[in-house]
């Protein structure tokens, strides 16, 4: 055959590959591809969020770990959660290890609110439908959800198994409760604790990345940011144009000097 000798890892990728330029030039499916599993990929390749199926059992990577111990196989070290029954464990992998992918549906919805019960309710933007699924398929991140939020759903056999919110959400800063040399730690209005730098007081909005809990930047930075791209929008208008278009630059102009005067106040 034309594969022999060749390694099983390339051999897995030829095979992928074909699987995927047939499916991308017709629109029927091959007879022989099954779309309910997805590809097998070597341990190596397995990533936060992915879903696979290992014994039987369909699990989400929740957390990847890389380690080499002694003289032994390369393994990764995964942290697992049973889609059917949400408990999770830790297992190992060896890095060349077949693994097989499994083929999920996801879906942008909107939250609503949150039941006393801890019960989500989302709405599809399209259809209208609202959708009730238990909090926990957020994780932590239930913590960031606020009005009128677009979330992913992720759905395997048509059942909803796991929630995200976007990686980028603003949060009010509710008050500051340490101090370290170069940050600060504040409590944010959802009650999650991160780490700042000293500028930032009680009241201020900012941008915290949700994978990690971590400050990103300043809101005010930010708008700081847009008033300029609005001043460099505006700069053509400034020497010819109409009555209304010199208005507008000169609020933009005023826009701008507002931003600087509440920079230069930190």
């Amino acid at each position: 055959m034309v594969l022999q000798g060749v390694s099983a890892t390339l051999r897995r990728r030829l095979v992928n590959r074909v699987i995927f330029t047939a499916l991308s030039s017709s629109s029927t499916p091959p007879c022989f591809f099954v779309p309910s599993r997805g590809l097998r990929v070597s341990g190596s390749e397995v990533r936060v969020g992915n879903v696979i199926e290992k014994q039987g059992r369909i699990y989400e990577v929740m957390r990847v770990d890389h380690s080499h111990e002694g003289r032994g196989k390369a393994t990764i070290k995964v942290e697992l959660r049973d889609v059917a029954n949400g408990n999770k464990a830790i297992q190992r992998i060896a890095t060349n290890e077949d693994i097989e992918r499994v083929h999920v549906r996801e879906k942008t919805l909107m939250y609503m609110c949150t039941d006393p019960d801890g019960t989500v309710v989302l709405m599809d933007p399209e259809s209208f439908d609202q959708i009730e699924i238990p909090a926990h398929l957020f994780g932590k991140n239930s913590s960031y959800l606020q009005d009128q939020m677009k979330v992913k759903l992720q759905f395997y056999d048509a059942k909803p198994f796991s929630a995200s919110v976007p990686k980028r959400v603003t949060c009010t800063v509710k008050e500051g409760i340490a101090a370290t040399p170069r940050n600060r730690k504040v409590v944010l209005d959802n009650g999650l604790t991160v780490e700042v730098p000293p500028h930032i007081v009680a009241g201020d909005a900012i941008v915290v990345n949700t994978e990690d809990d971590s400050y990103i930047e300043s809101r005010l930075k930010m708008a700081t940011e847009e008033c300029y791209l609005m001043i460099l929008s505006t700069i053509p208008f400034l020497s010819h144009g109409g009555a209304q278009s010199q208005l507008h630059s000169q609020q933009v102009w005023w826009c701008l000097c507002h931003q600087l005067l509440l920079i230069s106040s930190f």
